[in-house]
């Protein structure tokens, strides 16, 4: 039996229509979240972000991290607290908003944060570390992989 040359258009053009479909379909079930709720505002301060990041190169603080267990250590090259000192240190996972972990800077004897990672998803992060003290203002960001 041959079929003629309309019956394939036909089958050509429904094929078509049901690959769009099954597209659509999946497109819904794509998280599309911003990064960041307030994104704009975010990319408005971004140089206040690089002076801060510049400010740490030039005083010489840098960090390093390993991990022990289920602790995570984030070791300054040298003391940086003081009386005065503010600041935070975030777990940013930008593939996941409700993964972000933040929390205060308390460093033990001038130059190690200790952290629990027990409540942490497996995955990739950026560790963020900014503070503040009397003088100036600095800022870190690290990758980091969680497993």
């Amino acid at each position: 039996m041959k079929l003629s040359w309309p019956f394939y258009v036909t089958l050509s053009f429904g094929s078509f229509m049901v690959f769009i479909l099954y597209l659509v379909y999946r497109t819904y079930g794509v998280n599309t979240d911003l990064v960041s709720e307030n994104y704009y505002a975010m990319e408005i301060a971004y140089q206040d972000k690089l002076n801060k990041m510049q400010a740490a190169v030039d005083a010489g603080i840098h960090i390093t991290t390993h991990r022990k267990d289920s602790l995570l250590y984030i070791e300054f090259n040298r003391p940086v607290i003081q009386h005065s000192t503010k600041g935070t240190i975030t777990l940013y996972r930008p593939s996941e908003k409700k993964s972000d972990k933040t929390y205060p800077i308390d460093v033990n004897e001038g130059t190690t944060q200790i952290i629990s990672l027990d409540h942490v998803d497996i995955g990739m992060y950026q560790l963020q570390v900014d503070w503040s003290n009397e003088h100036a203002a600095f800022y870190i960001e690290r990758e980091l992989k969680i497993q």
